[in-house]
């Protein structure tokens, strides 16, 4: 099936022979928040887009899971990658890389959460719900000319969750080499869950020293690393 492209930016221009990366941002994002991390991977191709109802395109908002997907795997354009998604960009990594493996080198999770997983109690599913139903009405006290991109990615994420507590695919049955990340300082119910995901595919969570939830802004070196832990990781498993 053809799919129209999307617009992919910030990217550097290609060069020819570099490995490709495809950076997924996570809810109220968008890719500029890869700019820097963009910097410390001179060694890739990296390419960063913005997810439906954020950024450049929050008028095609709200978002859906499969909506997503489906523009990851659009994204990839049959190309092989290596794929990194935060936060709840991870689900949609997880989810195209379930629908289209041949198309994934590797998969890197930083600090996704799957809130549908046997371990989330209804209390923390409830919570999770309502801490987005204060955000989303919060956006709507914000200036006019922010209110509505803001309101959008909130009723995007929404969404997304929405979809996400419907146990939307098996994350077990990935065949595709996966690591998966989080923060030091990350105590929340998705750092958890990275260490819960990396403990039943026998691995362990790549820990960043003094980052957060946001390490990709507020540590892109260490971020940058990752990356390439998640790349390596592809070509161990494509050489053994």
């Amino acid at each position: 099936m053809s799919r129209k492209p999307i617009s992919a930016s910030p990217r550097r221009m290609p060069v020819p022979g570099k490995p490709l990366v495809v950076l997924v941002h996570g809810a109220i994002e968008r890719s500029a928040g890869f700019s820097t991390v963009l910097d410390w991977l001179p060694e890739f191709d990296v390419i960063a887009y913005d997810r439906r109802g954020h950024g450049s395109r929050w008028k095609e908002g709200p978002a859906t899971l499969d909506g997503d997907i489906e523009d990851l795997i659009g994204v990839l354009n049959d190309r092989v990658a290596t794929v990194i998604g935060h936060s709840l960009g991870g689900l949609v990594t997880l989810g195209a890389a379930l629908r289209r493996p041949e198309l994934f080198e590797a998969v890197g999770l930083y600090e996704t959460a799957i809130p549908w997983a046997e371990w989330w109690s209804d209390r923390e599913r409830d919570a999770m719900l309502e801490e987005i139903e204060r955000n989303t009405a919060a956006a709507l006290e914000r200036a006019p000319d922010e209110r509505a991109q803001v309101e959008v990615a909130w009723r995007s994420c929404r969404q997304e969750v929405l979809e996400a507590l419907q146990a939307p695919f098996r994350w077990r049955d990935l065949a595709v080499p996966i690591t998966t990340g989080c923060g030091a300082e990350g105590e929340s119910r998705s750092a958890r869950d990275a260490r819960r995901v990396a403990a039943y595919f026998g691995e362990e969570a790549v820990v960043l020293t003094g980052a957060g939830h946001r390490a990709h802004r507020t540590n892109p070196d260490a971020f940058a690393d990752f990356v390439r832990r998640c790349q390596r990781a592809g070509r161990v498993r494509a050489h053994r």
